[in-house]
């Protein structure tokens, strides 16, 4: 039986990624909320002016509900893809159209098409990050019009800009070989130039070279704008309904190291190209490989148990849907009361945290869970635990890995320092934190990944958060609130986990702390 996906898309990169799985063997359906306008390939089912009602499942067995415009039917799928294409707005400058005026998607895709009668001696400008910033890559296709600009025909070109960017691969040997093919470079920082319409329908151009301070004037022959790109609406949608998150954008991806390149925080369903962020067509294709390839990793390994996983206690359970609410990875469900679905669930462990009645546990596969009556956590090293030990908490996919590193480094770690492994530090409630200084804890340090950098997204700010509002009351129960630290670290900062934990414990002896 071929494996379902399921592809949100209304453009041409969805049709890409449908007709890769195709030819991988997979049945592939494209959803759009308009009239796609390639549904007439025979190879792809089409739903078309359909809008996404509801979502319930699971990787391997997703239903989605849709609306159409006859009735509302469900669909099922093992994969959900979203590869939503992003909308262009041309109109930055306030400008009259004319033949004179361009803006640079239709440019590029016109040039080849020049003659080199019509461009010998013309004058071209560029404007681009003026009135909004702009991507790298507009700037790349910028870069590239120049150079094939001067390869065809005698003719001048400019370039207006107020940011840039060289970051994206490849820019700034391009910017360097286009300056000296001839191209002026105007860079804006403490002034805009003024951008109209000529009486003729021309675009003129009023600035300050702000390098000699002299104002000038510049009529072009033909100008060319950059355009806006937002992210499409329907993400929005698509995102409440599957429980993903947005970045600030409103792409489907977030900045995290862990959803590259095309996760999401839901296992199960991906986002490809332009509906994560703008990107170059390279990047688009480069998408489309690692969707099929870990589409099958995914169906390969989706039905083995990870760690952990979160199990509700029905006894203690008072559904108040803090769990519901909590759940970063969509996980958890409410059906007269709360099912997590072991699929979806990462056992990062913040519901169990989070949760007021302890009604949520977490199992493991080797049945180490409460080492020591320290929820959700692994003792490392010695299993003496005495008085006077400084009790430090790492979050398995950074602190601990650069624990780990030090110790194949050979780094001394102090013999007091006890290290618990958790799956993330938003697992760790103030429940916790309390008991290792009810048995006697010197210190308590919690190491957790940097911001922006957690698989959860959420657990360090959580953990953060907690420590920061447990510090306020711990002197109310006669614990001196500097016995309590939070810290960020990367899986790859060994020595740093070595300077923090001597730090804490050299401070720790100073203030003679008790």
């Amino acid at each position: 039986m071929k494996r379902r996906i399921l592809i949100f898309g209304s453009g041409e990169q969805s049709v890409k990624v449908a007709n890769k799985f195709v030819q991988n063997n997979f049945e592939a359906t494209i959803i759009s909320n308009e009239l796609h306008k390639y549904s007439e390939l025979n190879s792809i089912k089409f739903i078309n002016k359909s809008e996404i009602i509801s979502a319930k499942g699971f990787i391997g067995n997703f239903t989605i509900s849709l609306k159409t415009e006859n009735d509302i039917i469900d669909e099922k799928a093992d994969i959900i893809i979203i590869a939503e294409e992003y909308l262009i707005n041309n109109n930055l400058y306030n400008l009259v159209s004319s033949n004179f005026l361009y803006n640079l998607s239709d440019f590029k895709n016109k040039i080849d098409y020049f003659s080199h009668d019509f461009l010998n001696n013309k004058t071209i400008a560029f404007i681009t990050g003026i009135n909004e910033e702009s991507w790298t890559y507009v700037l790349k296709d910028i870069l590239e019009s120049c150079l094939k600009l001067q390869s065809i025909a005698k003719l001048k070109t400019f370039v207006f800009t107020k940011n840039l960017k060289v970051g994206y691969e490849g820019i700034e040997k391009l910017y360097r070989l286009t300056k000296e093919s001839g191209t002026f470079f105007f860079k804006f920082t403490d002034s805009t130039p003024k951008i109209t319409n000529t009486n003729d329908s021309k675009v003129l151009i009023e600035f300050i070279d702000e390098i000699i301070s002299q104002n000038f004037k510049l009529t072009p022959d033909i100008t060319v704008v950059d355009y806006k790109v937002t992210s499409n609406p329907y993400l929005q949608k698509i995102a409440e309904v599957l429980k993903l998150n947005l970045d600030e954008y409103g792409f489907i991806q977030t900045d995290n190291v862990h959803r590259l390149p095309i996760f999401t925080n839901k296992k199960g369903i991906l986002v490809a190209g332009n509906s994560r962020c703008v990107q170059s067509d390279e990047e688009n294709n480069a998408d489309i490989d690692n969707l099929i390839s870990e589409s099958i990793s995914l169906f390969n390994g989706y039905s083995q148990d990870s760690k952990l996983k979160a199990n509700v206690n029905y006894g203690r359970c008072a559904k108040c849907l803090t769990c519901y609410r909590s759940c970063p990875y969509g996980a958890i469900i409410f059906d007269e009361k709360i099912i997590i679905e072991k699929e979806s669930c990462y056992g990062c462990g913040i519901c169990s945290s989070s949760c007021p009645a302890r009604a949520i546990e977490l199992d493991t596969n080797d049945n180490s869970k409460f080492t020591y009556n320290l929820f959700n956590s692994k003792l490392h090293g010695d299993a003496n635990i005495t008085k006077d030990d400084i009790y430090v908490f790492c979050c398995e996919r950074s602190a601990c890995k650069a624990y780990k590193s030090a110790i194949s480094l050979n780094l001394k770690i102090p013999s007091n320092i006890k290290i618990f492994e958790v799956p993330c530090t938003g697992s760790i409630s103030t429940n916790e934190i309390l008991y290792a200084f009810n048995n006697d804890a010197l210190g308590v340090l919690i190491l957790a990944c940097h911001e922006q950098n957690c698989h959860s997204e959420i657990g360090n700010i959580y953990s953060k958060k907690r420590i920061n509002y447990l510090q306020k009351y711990l002197e109310d129960i006669g614990i001196n609130k500097e016995r309590l630290i939070f810290k960020t670290i990367a899986s790859n900062m060994a020595h740093e986990f070595i300077r923090i934990i001597n730090g804490f414990k050299e401070e720790l002896k100073i203030e003679n702390i008790r």
